[in-house]
């Protein structure tokens, strides 16, 4: 019994392809921009649990009420020779991330 969450946690790796980081804003940023919470450079402000795609690196940027900023990506590429499909950025992430071929 005690195999089978390991072996569920095992069959989801394949899965995970992508990354996540966090980030703070610089408050000087802010200084001239009273209703926006975050600032990242690539997108600009944004406001308080508002969430943008940057189209250029398929990246998700989601702004919190603290000002910190929460960025998901896409993987890096283990085997140009399986993908699907390249990355498309006229989707919004995650669908403009590669797509892996699935391991048979």
């Amino acid at each position: 019994m005690k195999t089978l969450p390991i072996i569920m946690l095992i069959s989801l790796i394949p899965i995970i392809q992508g990354w996540v980081a966090i980030g703070t804003t610089d408050k000087e940023k802010l200084k001239d921009h009273p209703d926006d919470q975050c600032y990242y450079a690539p997108i600009g402000y944004m406001k308080a649990k508002e969430e943008k795609t940057n189209p250029s690196s398929c990246e998700k940027i989601l702004c919190h009420e603290n000002g910190r900023i929460t960025i998901e990506g896409c993987s890096a590429r283990h085997d140009p020779s399986c993908l699907t499909n390249a990355r498309d950025a006229s989707k919004p992430y995650p669908e403009c991330c590669d797509q892996i071929c699935p391991k048979n």
